[in-house]
Order: C-alpha cells, then structure tokens, then sequence
C-alpha cells in the first residue's frame, strides 16, 4: 500500500513538476476568433484576403511590426542605419531568428520575397507599396531591373530607393514583406502558401491545421526566439460559425470585431476605442460615358443637401472629414490631423449645369439611372432623399438598387452600376495605398490624378507627403467623382477575463502577448 502511494505521489509530482515548468505558460490558453470566411492562400506576397493578414500576422512576422496605435516594433530585425539622403537602409538580422523547420532566417529570405514580389511574369498585388525601391517601377512596366535589395552576407539586408520614402518602414511591417525561404518555396512546387504541408513560419506560432468547412488551428513554434515571448498555447481561427456575436457572449470566442450597436450593448466588456476606418461615398461610374462629363457630375451632386443627408443616414454614420478616413495614419501619425479636413462642392444651379452638360454629351435629357446600395445597412431613407432631391431639381428619375454586400461588391468591381452610396473600408495602409484602392475600384487613371499621388509619394517628409495626398484627394473633390457623405467606425471588443489583445491599424486581432488577468 505504502509503495502504490508512493507511486502515485512521484507522478502526482511529476505532472505538475512539468506543469511548473511550462516556460511560464498560461495552462491550455488556446484563444478563439472567428474569421468572416474562408481563407484560400496563405501567401504573404500574395494574399489580399483580410482573413488571411489575420492568420499570418499570428504566424508570421517581416523586420518589423506594427502597435495598436500604428508605432514600429523589432520583429526580424535587430536595427536599422539609415543614410544621409534617406534612400538606402541597412537591417542588421537577429541571428537567433529560426523558420519552424529550424534553419535560420536569414537575409537572402528577404531578398528572395520582394524578388517574388516584383516578377515581372506574376506581380505582386502589394508591389505598389515598395515602389520606391530601385527597379521596383520598372519591374511593374514589365522591365526586368536590377531590384535594389540584397544580402550583405546572412544576417545584413540593404534596401535602396529611388527616393526617400519616410513611411517605408511602416510598409515593412506588412505582411507582403515577410520573408520567404527560396528552397523551401521551390519544393512546394507552385502550391506555397495553400496548405500546412507548404507553410513555413517564422512568428511565434505555426499552422497546425487548415479545414475551410471548421478551423485554423496555430500552435506554438518551438523555434521562435523573441524578447517578447507568447504566453499561450495557440490560437484556433473559426470558419462559418453562426452569429459571432453570440459565441463571443456565451464564452466561445476571446476576441471580436463589431457594429456600434453591438459595441454600445457589451459595456461590460473589454471593448477598444472606436477607429473611423471607413468613408461612405456616393460615387460615379466614370467608365460610363455621360459620367465622364465632369460638369454633369457637378450637376448631379449640387442639389444634395449634406445636413439632410446626414441626418437621414443611421446613427452609427457620422459626418466625414474628407475622402480618407479618420482612422488612416502616416508615419505613425494621423494624416487627418497632418492633412486637414478636405474642403467640400460648393453648390451650384444644378439645372443650369443639366443643361450645359446634356449640350457637351448632345442628348436630350439623360438617359435612366440607377441608384445602387447596401440593402442591410440602414440607408435606404438616404436612396430616397437623393431620389427626391434628383427629381426635383433635374427631372432625373434614379432607380433604387438595394443589393447585398456581395452583390455591391461584384457590381462595384465589374463596373455594373451607374451611381453607388457604397461604404469603403481602410485595409490597414497609408493614405497613398487608401487613394489608390478608389482608383482601382472606380477607374480613376486620369494622369494629372496619378502624378499627384507619385508627387506626394517623393515628398521627403511626413507633413509634405500628407500635403501632397492632401493635394489628390481635393482632385478629386473639386472635379466630382465622389462625394462623402458619411464615415463610420470599427469596433473591438476582447475576453474581459483576459489581457494583451491588441488590434493592429487594419483591424486584425494580434494574439502573441495575451494572457489571462493578475487577480
């Protein structure tokens, strides 16, 4: 008897001799997040799925990463130098940096993903971000440049520019700009980045599974080395679990992205401040023909009334400063309070604008619109007062469109529509990568527009290059292509049992530093 109790006790012992030394782990913190799909490539260089930079930011890091409040933080790089004229950087590499099969991480991985990035065969969506760097704007004309970063031996990375570029370290921290190991991405054979067998991960988890019916399930890298060491044993990422909202409240989920309504109602909760990501603009399709006649624009958008606009929108769209959202930030700093607030249309007669414009396109009278919105979204009062504010004013009767989000999107993206109040979301980047989202969603290439976002994009200075964006965006306001008439905000909210969930700028859940709350 005395032996079995001995027995039981050296394991009893045993067990929680090991649970003691778990390298101060929280026991079995596996954190909860439901996605908002399905997540098909993994591919940092690649992916502009939001729900895949979620997952990858857990799983992966580049140089450096970004705050909650958008300052810089060493990741894969110890240090930088910089030279006199602000065009070339020198990373020194942390050398105990591992990939998850244990071999180092090292400057050529570096090279090797903003190689993958500038292909001239296969660009990169992101490669707009760097085009700063030597060869970049070549390579994305088809003209295969020397690009300017290399390797000086493994732990050195050198990047040179065209021009000094004061948010290029900001970029850095984007996923686009994780490294890549060559031999690694070769043996994959063209499948790097679609499942767990063709992954490899340098952050301070791994992607443990990959189902798109269930999970995404990361668990800890054995190989991760970092001052900054995660507390918890992994992170299981949901995919078409209903209602979010509910699996957050009854316990089921430790972190979650909500409506103002939503938001207002869990003041019990850990809930972050609100971030004005998004601007709601009633936008032209200028691939149309008559809306390319800008003073029929202006004719349009001059019996709108603002005030009442405003007032007829839902309680969670307040009035907006300008095209860029609030929320944006340049240089760790808020381009809104760098920029100013945009300056508006002034109204004019807009029948006599009518009849300027029908003179210039040779019609008559314009020929049937319509107007396209989200049907789920609340705004249907504000369709119908720009209904009646067209009708009265120009006789121009507008079709109301309520479409699904899905449905808005594939019309905004294929350029089937004809006028759209439609809500555009700050992905996380600059005012730059902000600008030129609407042009590639709306088909603004006019050059005078294009050469003011390059000019900008060589200022030398925050508060210069926030002039010039500045500059671009009241281009577009002064010549009607869009007109905002809302900005509304996203909302966070975290376990109140826990801490250290943050939010990077674009909205992505960061994982590594939470832990439960010290009673």
């Amino acid at each position: 008897m005395k032996k079995r109790f001995l027995a039981l006790f050296l394991a009893l012992f045993f067990v929680f001799s090991l649970a003691a030394c778990r390298s101060g782990k929280d026991d079995s913190l596996i954190l909860r997040y439901d996605l908002s799909g399905q997540v098909s490539s993994l591919d940092p260089q690649f992916t502009t799925s939001a729900d895949a930079r979620t997952v990858l930011y857990n799983a992966m890091e580049g140089l450096y990463r970004l705050s909650e409040a958008g300052d810089l933080i060493p990741a894969g790089a110890s240090g930088h130098t910089l030279s006199a004229d602000g065009k070339t950087y020198t990373f020194t590499l942390r050398q105990d940096a591992r990939w998850s099969d244990g071999s180092p991480v090292t400057a050529k991985d570096y090279v090797f993903a903003f190689q993958r990035m500038f292909r001239t065969d296969s660009l990169s969506p992101h490669a707009g971000k760097f085009a700063s760097i030597e060869g970049a704007s070549a390579r994305m004309e088809g003209t295969a440049q020397p690009l300017g970063v290399s390797a000086s031996g493994d732990y050195t990375l050198v990047i040179r520019l065209t021009e000094a570029d004061p948010l290029f370290l900001q970029r850095l921290a984007d996923p686009a700009a994780f490294p890549c190991k060559e031999d690694f991405y070769n043996e994959s054979k063209g499948r790097y980045g679609l499942s767990t067998q063709t992954l490899l991960s340098n952050g301070p988890f791994v992607v443990k599974s990959w189902d798109n019916s269930a999970s995404i399930t990361l668990r800890p890298n054995d190989q991760y080395s970092s001052q900054e060491e995660s507390t918890i044993d992994g992170v299981n990422f949901f995919i078409g679990r209903e209602n979010p909202l509910e699996q957050f409240t009854s316990g089921k989920s430790d972190a979650i992205c909500l409506s103002r309504e939503e938001y207002l109602s869990l003041g019990g909760w850990n809930t972050a401040s609100p971030r004005e990501d998004t601007v709601w603009l009633l936008v032209f399709n200028t691939r149309h023909a008559p809306f390319q006649n800008e003073t029929l624009r202006r004719a349009i958008l001059s019996p709108i009334d603002r005030e009442a606009l405003s007032d007829a929108l839902p309680e969670d769209i307040d009035s907006p400063d300008g095209l860029i959202p609030a929320a944006v930030r340049l240089a760790g700093q808020s381009y809104r309070e760098l920029a100013g607030n945009a300056v508006f249309l002034s109204s004019q007669e807009p029948r006599d604008l009518l009849i300027t414009a029908l003179g210039d396109l040779g019609l008559e009278k314009l020929p049937r619109t319509a107007l396209s919105y989200p049907a789920d979204a609340g705004v249907e009062e504000a369709a119908v007062l720009l209904q009646k504010a067209w009708g009265e004013s120009l006789s121009l009767y507008a079709n109301l469109t309520p479409l699904s989000k899905e449905e808005l999107n594939t019309a905004i993206q294929t350029g089937e529509f004809d006028l759209a109040l439609v809500p555009i979301s700050n992905r996380g980047d600059g005012p730059r990568e902000f600008l030129a989202q609407l042009a590639q969603l709306f088909g603004w290439q006019e050059e005078e527009y294009l050469s003011l976002l390059e000019e900008a994009q060589r200022a030398t200075s925050a508060k210069a290059m926030a002039a010039g964006y500045h500059r671009a965006e009241e281009w577009l306001l002064e010549r009607c292509y869009a007109l905002p008439v809302g900005a509304s905000s996203s909302y966070e909210a975290t376990n109140q049992n826990l801490e250290g969930i943050t939010f990077l700028p674009d909205g992505s859940p960061f994982f590594k530093l939470a832990h439960r709350k010290q009673n």
